[in-house]
């Protein structure tokens, strides 16, 4: 679902950027997490350690974010997480354990093991990190918004109607 699973933490020695994108110089032969034309650029320094992921790893990022918290939770039990999607955050794939609308904020968390293998834990906060979106999150949301501008098909627009309708009708106002 995501783009491939960090192997290990490798060293970033030089990028160098040109219209398509950009080439980077790292200490092993594998391809390094991130599209370059969404790293944090100003904010990296040369050496800098980064995961890095297999050949043929897919490479996308659909936006940034800040770390804004980081704390100890304890050891909660898997039964009181209601939210369970997916994020990919610096290339390592998490799941939700929490989701703020109102604050456009979101929480997951991070065993021991996950820790020492990708660098979000070892980041001060308020650095950017890259973002990555459960794809199938993303195609129900363009579907919806097709259909909510007319430009889904007549099937999905029937049946948003007649969601609507029956839910009317339930409560009395149709």
């Amino acid at each position: 679902m995501f783009t491939g699973l960090i192997q290990h933490l490798g060293t970033v020695a030089s990028i160098e950027h040109d219209g398509g994108g950009c080439m980077l110089a790292v200490a092993d032969a594998s391809p390094i997490l991130g599209d370059c034309r969404r790293l944090h650029r100003g904010e990296r320094r040369m050496p800098h350690r980064d995961g890095v992921r297999r050949t043929g790893a897919r490479r996308v990022v659909h936006g940034m974010a800040r770390e804004r918290d980081a704390r100890a939770d304890g050891s909660r039990r898997a039964e009181v997480f209601a939210v369970v999607g997916y994020v990919a955050i610096d290339g390592a794939s998490l799941t939700l354990t929490t989701v703020n609308d109102m604050q456009r904020t979101f929480g997951v968390m991070l065993i021991k093991h996950t820790q020492e293998k990708i660098t979000l834990s070892k980041k001060p906060l308020g650095a950017k990190v890259n973002i990555e979106v459960d794809m199938l999150g993303k195609f129900v949301e363009k579907s919806v918004q097709a259909a909510l501008s007319g430009g889904g098909t007549s099937n999905l627009r029937a049946m948003v109607e007649k969601v609507v309708e029956d839910v009317l009708v339930e409560k009395g106002v149709v």
